[in-house]
Formats: structure tokens, C-alpha cells, sequence
């Protein structure tokens, strides 16, 4: 992931360059290829290249009449429909540009309308120099990070927290808000807020604009599509058309000759293994990276993907998990991340991906396969309800006379579960908060209000739409980003292409969401048996919980204080945690570790500190 910085003065005072120059060389690992600064009187901008795409003019800042200049991080998809688009604005012989140039031809086109008509994973930034405005977008799921420091009549921006924080106008005073969702959810809940009071987070689909005259602005391009209906006659049409999309979604994702995959052994993974193998064919250009646990608890992970890895012909890699020991190597860069978070284990992740940029540029993960195939008790109960039995059953009809069984349904006991209106329990509000800070951000009634029921705002999949749309992924992505794991490596993610979202929301869900049957269907021939026909089979244990368990009873995770934590929290009455017990309630032991990793956080946030003003 290419690397980019501006510094934008509303007051038309010129840009300090060696500012830029210095701030843009912060960025360099994300960027070994190339670093350009341009420097416009009151504008600066800087950006440090990492090739993943074919084109050959890829170097940034970049324009195209000398008049409008953009930087980015951002791959465009689709762009065959986009040059089709832009061939009907009159903008013609596109077919080779790089897909920066087609940002700005896009801008050109459409203006600040023009990220609607964008489809990838982007973060940019367009200074339109005639109209003197800023025009900035993420993309709709925020794959690509972009943050940003209004501090009077200065914009600071980056697609790289630290970079944003390097700027000596911008303060390293705490959020309490995010202090106070950290401590009781293990993230931020405020898509646009940043552990840094003084820096914000444009959140995924929205546009922001700046300009002396109109100020900042902040609008949303894009959401979740609820009006969506696709209904075939066939019912083989439901997997030909997903399959077309999956395949598609994946081999726009590849523009590289070798890609690391994040794989398990699990259908969701397996299944990008399989398309991405039918794309890149030839030996050694595809690697597979798989953690596993041989001993801490039963994991069944190498056994299977070692039938993908056979049946592909793909070396896969494993990471084995066991000898991890919790909090390790917390202080050391690409463990210790830009903000606090709920991963006692980021050494694990640390060398995965160390171990996937050895071997390539870009590497597929399988999140997002859960939420959107995730089937929706309110299809089955609404269609009962409004007497549409009739439609479910001939959906199940047409798929026993296409695929010669029944459709996987819903198990017994998650039905019930949902008959019965249950959830999962919250963890007990933590009694270790400071009182003080508890009460002035109403920190109670934020427990209460979060872990409350959500609206069901689909009509066919709430479930699903709920947690696309939940501010977890905001905060996932950008863990995985080269901003937070220091690696020169693009992290992509094809279930959360745009195309195939809006699809598998616009389907009946059962029943081919239940069991993510349709996946399996556009999966048979392509993966073993064994994998189309695997159940959802989470981890037998919490591996926090295993790695407790396996310590000595004499063995304690205490709370390694910091002064500045005693503003958050009574270290007091905040439980050691003992290993070598069997079990452990998994929602308030990873609540009452948050006080150490937060402590941790600060600790080494500190040395940052000190590091950035050097």
C-alpha cells in the first residue's frame, strides 16, 4: 500500500517543504519504490510508491493539465465498466491509464459526485487548484485508511496515523471517548474519532471537502443497499451469477505475478485459494500462510488446509501458535500498533505477515465470507408471518430439484435460540473503572446503549446488514494495513467487493445463504470434498483462554501500571488473572486484560512520542 501526506493552509501561507520532505520519508516503508514531494504555495503533498498494478506511470503527486493533483492509495476495479462510463463523458483512450489518472478523469467527469462511480479499494486526496478546494474519499467498506488534523487554518492529512501525528501542530492529548470504548468494548465505537483527540478518521463511503471559504465538510456517498431483489427462475442461476461475481471480485484484486494468501482450512479462505490458483497457475507464484495450534487445543486447521494446499498444488506455510506467549514483544514496532488494541497476541499476526510480504506484495484474506453469507431468521419468520409460506417452500423445492437434496437449513438450536428472541449475554459492566472518568462519559449508559438490541434495518437480511455495516470493520481494516503491521504489503479482502454485497443482500437467503450453501455449490469441483462438505467450525477453545490454561497456577497476568492509566482506571480492583485454570469465561477475561494492554499502549505510546518530535 502506496504511501501518501498533505499539508493544505487555508489562510494561503506557504507550505514548509522540508516539513513535507521529512513527513513524506516517515512513509517510506510503505513505499520503497518511489517518494515524490510538490509543494503549490499554500499546498503540500507528498507520497512514497509501492507497485502492485501493471501500468507503468504510477509516480505521485500526479496530474493531468498541471491545474488539479492528486495523491492516493487506491487500486480501481471494474474498470472496464469505468472506461465505459467515461468514454459516455467524452474521456476516450483510457484503456492503459493507471488507475490514479482514472481518479482524476473520474473528478473531471463527475466532480465530487465522481467516488459513486469508483469501485476498489481507494484513499485519495484531489486539490483542485482553480477552485482552491480539497476533495478527499474513502472507500465504501474503508479498506484504505485516510486521517486527517484540522487545527485552525491548517488540514493535515495522511493515509498513516503516525504520519498525521509527526506534524508539531498536532498534540498527543488522549481521547477519553476512545479511552472509555477501549477499556469496555476492546475498540473504538465512533467511526470518525482517533485515539488522538486532535485527529479524526474519515470513516468508509464518505467525502470530505475543505476550501477557506466553505470550511470542512463531511458527507456520505454510498450505503448498504436495502431495496435490492434478484429472483431467478432456475435455481442454478443463483450460483452461476455469484460465482461470476466471486471470480470477478478476485481477479481484479490480481494485477500482481504472485500473491500470499491468509488461508485456513475453512471454506471461505479455501474457496479464494481455489479462484486465485485458476488466475496466477503456475508453480511458485502462489503461497499460503496458516496458523495453527498442535498441542494447546484441539485444532483441526492443518489437516484440512493441507488438503487445499495438496489439492491445488499451493505450499502453504504454518505458523504454529502454541510457544506465543501473551503480550510478547509488545514494544516492538509492527506489535505494537498506532492505537490500543484487543489483541494480546499481535505477535502472531506481526509474523504472519512479515512471513507473507517475503513472498509477495499482495496477500487475500477470507474475512467477511461470515457476515455476508450470514443466513436471517427474519426471512423464515416474516414469510410466515405474511403468509408467504408458499414462496419459501418453493424455494426450497427448486433447490432439492437442482441440486437432488435439500438445502443445509438452519440448525435446531440456533433456531430456537432465535424463536426464543435470546442473544449472547454481555460480560458484567467492569467494577474497576475509575468512578470519576466512568461518570463524566457516562461510560454506564454507553455500556448499555451498545449492548442493546439493533434495529432491523433490512427487510430479508438484518443480520447480515447489521454486521457489514458494524464500525468493527473500520478498525479491522486498518489493523491489517501497512500502517499498523510495517510491512510493504496490500492486505485485500474479495467478499467485501461492493458487487458481490450488494448481490448476496439482493437474494433469498434461504436457502442459499443457510450454510452458505451457494458458496458451496459454485465451490464444488474446484476444492475436496472434505472442504465443500466442512461445517463452520470456530476454534474449540478461546486461544487467549488456552494459553492461560497452560500456565502455571503460580503464574499471574498483573497489571504492569503506568502512571496515566490511574485517569481511567482503579488498578486496584482490577483482578490478577491466574493461569492453569481450565476454564475461563471468555467475555470478562478478555474485559479484564483491556487495563493491561491499554497500560502497555501507553507505555510505549510514550517512547512513539518522544521518537516523532526527535
Amino acid at each position: 500500500m502506496s504511501g501518501f501526506v498533505g499539508i493544505l493552509h487555508l489562510d494561503s501561507s506557504p507550505v514548509d517543504r522540508l516539513l513535507v520532505q521529512r513527513m513524506t520519508d516517515r512513509l517510506a516503508f510503505r513505499g520503497p519504490d518511489s517518494s515524490e514531494v510538490h509543494i503549490d504555495g499554500a499546498l503540500g503533498l507528498g507520497h512514497t510508491l509501492l507497485r502492485t498494478l501493471p501500468e507503468a506511470r504510477q509516480e505521485q503527486p500526479c496530474s493531468l493539465d498541471g491545474e488539479v493533483w492528486i495523491v492516493s492509495d487506491a487500486r480501481i476495479d471494474g474498470r472496464a465498466e469505468l472506461l465505459g462510463e467515461l468514454r459516455a463523458r467524452g474521456r476516450d483512450g483510457l484503456a492503459g491509464a493507471p488507475d490514479v489518472e482514472l481518479i482524476l478523469h473520474a473528478y473531471a467527469a463527475w466532480g465530487e459526485e465522481c467516488a459513486r462511480h469508483l469501485i476498489g479499494d481507494f484513499s485519495f486526496a484531489i486539490w483542485d487548484r482553480p477552485k482552491q478546494r480539497l476533495f478527499c474519499a474513502r472507500d465504501p467498506f474503508g479498506v484504505r485508511p485516510f486521517y486527517y488534523a484540522h487545527l485552525g487554518d491548517c488540514l493535515i492529512f495522511s493515509n498513516t496515523l503516525e504520519c498525521v501525528r509527526s506534524h508539531p501542530s498536532v498534540s498527543d492529548t488522549l481521547n477519553e471517548q476512545f479511552i472509555g470504548d477501549f477499556l469496555l468494548f476492546g475498540r473504538n465505537n465512533e467511526p470518525a474519532t482517533m485515539v488522538c483527540r486532535d485527529i479524526q478518521r474519515l470513516p468508509g463511503a464518505h467525502a470530505l471537502t475543505c476550501s477557506a471559504r466553505e470550511g470542512l465538510k463531511q458527507a456520505r456517498y454510498w450505503s448498504l443497499p436495502t431495496d435490492g431483489v434478484i429472483r431467478y427462475r432456475r435455481p442454478e442461476e443463483y450460483a452461476e451469477h455469484f460465482s461470476t461475481l466471486f471470480q470477478t471480485a478476485i481477479q481484479d484484486r490480481i494485477r500482481t505475478d504472485s500473491v500470499a494468501l491468509f488461508m485456513s482450512g475453512g471454506l471461505d479462505s479455501s474457496a479464494i485459494a481455489a479462484i486465485v490458483r485458476t488466475v496466477l497457475p503456475e508453480p511458485g507464484q502462489v503461497r499460503a500462510f496458516t496458523t495453527v495450534y498442535d498441542r494447546l487445543m484441539p485444532d483441526r486447521e492443518r489437516h484440512y488446509s493441507g488438503l487445499v494446499s495438496q489439492a491445488l498444488n499451493i505450499p502453504i506455510q504454518y505458523q504454529v501458535a502454541d510457544d506465543y506467549v501473551l503480550f510478547e514483544r509488545c514494544d516492538r514496532p509492527g506489535v505494537h500498533t498506532p492505537e490500543p488494541t484487543d489483541n494480546p497476541m499481535a505477535a502472531l499476526q506481526a509474523d504472519s505477515c512479515y512471513n507473507a510480504a517475503l513472498h509477495s506484495r499482495v496477500a487475500f484474506t477470507g474475512f467477511g465470507g461470515d457476515p455476508t453469507l450470514y443466513p436471517s431468521k427474519e426471512y423464515f419468520l416474516n414469510l410466515i408471518k405474511s403468509g408467504r409460506a408458499a414462496r419459501f417452500a418453493l424455494d426450497i423445492a427448486q433447490y432439492r430439484t437442482s441440486h437432488g437434496r435439500f438445502p443445509p437449513l438452519f440448525l435446531r438450536s440456533r433456531l430456537r435460540r432465535w424463536m426464543a428472541g435470546k442473544s449472547v449475554p454481555a460480560p458484567p459492566y467492569p467494577a474497576w473503572l475509575n468512578q470519576d472518568f466512568a461518570q463524566r462519559l457516562r461510560l454506564a449508559e454507553r455500556w448499555k446503549q451498545i449492548y442493546s438490541v439493533q434495529p432491523n434495518r433490512h427487510p430479508c437480511r438484518p443480520e447480515a446488514y447489521n454486521m457489514l455495516s458494524d464500525h468493527f470493520w473500520n478498525n479491522h481494516f486498518e489493523g491489517w494495513d501497512a500502517g499498523s503491521i510495517l510491512q510493504p504489503m496490500e492486505v485485500v479482502h474479495p467478499f467485501f467487493d461492493t458487487r458481490l454485497v450488494n448481490y448476496l443482500l439482493a437474494i433469498p437467503p434461504v436457502p442459499y445463504c443457510a450454510d452458505k450453501a451457494i458458496l458451496r455449490s459454485a465451490m464444488q469441483g474446484l476444492l475436496p470434498d472434505a472442504i465443500c462438505r466442512r461445517p463452520k467450525t470456530p476454534l474449540i477453545h478461546d486461544p487467549l483462554a488456552a494459553h492461560l490454561g497452560e500456565c502455571s497456577p503460580h503464574n499471574s497476568i498483573n497489571l504492569d501500571i503506568v502512571p496515566e492509566i490511574e485517569a481511567y482506571v482503579d488498578t486496584r480492583a482490577v483482578p490478577a488473572i491466574t493461569g492453569g485454570k481450565a476454564e475461563f469465561d471468555r467475555a470478562e477475561l478478555w474485559l479484564n486484560l483491556r487495563p493491561r494492554q491499554l497500560s502497555d499502549w501507553l507505555r510505549f505510546a510514550q517512547n512513539s512520542s518522544r521518537a516523532l518530535a526527535t
